[in-house]
């Protein structure tokens, strides 16, 4: 079974199965994550497979001075 320990503020929690797997995932992609303004990070689980979405919102364009 897959576990991580996560340490925020100097708590540590251990984290097992699917959770861990996800948080290693988010980890190991932190730059994609931590750039954009904006965006979104879905992960979709059944049994034992999990699929990761990261969805990042660049940021608006102008045209002609107005944002689009």
């Amino acid at each position: 079974m897959a576990q991580a320990v996560v340490a925020v503020n100097g708590e540590q929690v251990q984290v097992e199965g699917r959770a861990a797997t996800m948080i290693v995932y988010l980890a190991t992609q932190a730059s994609r994550v931590n750039v954009p303004q904006k965006g979104s990070v879905t992960f979709h689980f059944a049994d034992a497979e999990i699929t990761p979405n990261i969805v990042a919102i660049d940021t608006p364009l102008s045209v002609n001075g107005q944002v689009r």
